[in-house]
């Protein structure tokens, strides 16, 4: 009876693990990519989203999230790179907007703009408010009265009809993405009152820190699972506007002051 030789066997049993073995998100010594929509654990088993990733003034790799997934000191590791170890560390966050600071590790993490094809390529601005008309021009002064000897004048001809109000041509929807690590992407339409979010599921577990834009252009971050019933340019339910982030950040100091994308 043939056998087959042990290292044959050994050979052929250590093709079949490196088959059925999952991939690996990065190679050893790779940096791990990261950016805007990206799946991240935080304290080891609280699943949420990151919503930006970039530079601050002092040249730290920081990242943001909604302050629901972890407090400060919180270890952060990227989702399907478990194998890589912690990655970051949530240095700061605030109670009122919802966020928190991620202090990411340059050696481990590269950011980028366009994580799975959602593009963060800048912030978003509010449309500025329409100029109020021009004031009217003061009425002429009264005549001085006529000389009764005079004749009298030509009846003016009458005033021309004044023209019809220009109807305002329709102005298309807008329409809002984001990219969370429970509902995938969505986009919404944006209405006066928020998001339209009929037809579309606005959150699921994981969701948390998902980073929403208009025309890859940041707007905002989901900061937990309520509906948004606010205009899409001010903070409300379910949602904080990353600006106001910023501003925070920024009259606070420390870590994420002067942060930009990228």
């Amino acid at each position: 009876m043939h056998r087959a030789s042990p290292r044959l066997t050994v050979a052929v049993a250590a093709a079949l693990i490196a088959v059925a073995a999952p991939p690996m998100s990065a190679a050893a010594g790779e940096k791990i990519l990261l950016g805007g929509g990206a799946a991240i654990v935080l304290n080891d088993d609280t699943l949420c989203t990151l919503a930006a990733i970039g530079h601050d003034s002092a040249g730290r790799l920081i990242g943001f999230t909604s302050a629901h997934c972890g407090g400060p000191g919180s270890p952060v590791v990227a989702e399907g790179a478990e194998e890589r170890g912690v990655v970051g560390t949530v240095v700061a966050a605030d109670d009122t907007l919802v966020y928190a600071v991620i202090d990411f590790e340059p050696a481990k993490v590269k950011p980028i703009a366009d994580y799975e094809g959602f593009g963060i390529f800048g912030l978003w601005q509010p449309d500025p408010e329409p100029a109020g008309p021009e004031p009217a021009e003061p009425p002429p002064a009264d005549p001085e009265p006529a000389d009764p000897a005079a004749a009298s004048p030509e009846p003016a001809d009458p005033a021309p009809a004044s023209p019809e109000p220009a109807v305002p041509e329709a102005v298309a929807a807008k329409r809002a993405c984001k990219l969370g690590r429970g509902s995938g992407l969505n986009c919404f339409d944006v209405v006066p009152a928020g998001l339209d979010s009929v037809g579309e599921e606005w959150w699921q577990r994981g969701d948390d820190g998902s980073p929403i834009t208009i025309d890859n252009l940041l707007v905002g971050m989901v900061r937990d699972g309520s509906v948004p019933v606010a205009p899409l340019d001010q903070s409300g339910p379910g949602v904080v506007m990353f600006k106001e982030i910023l501003d925070d950040v920024n009259a606070k100091g420390g870590p994420g002051a002067g942060f930009g994308l990228g």
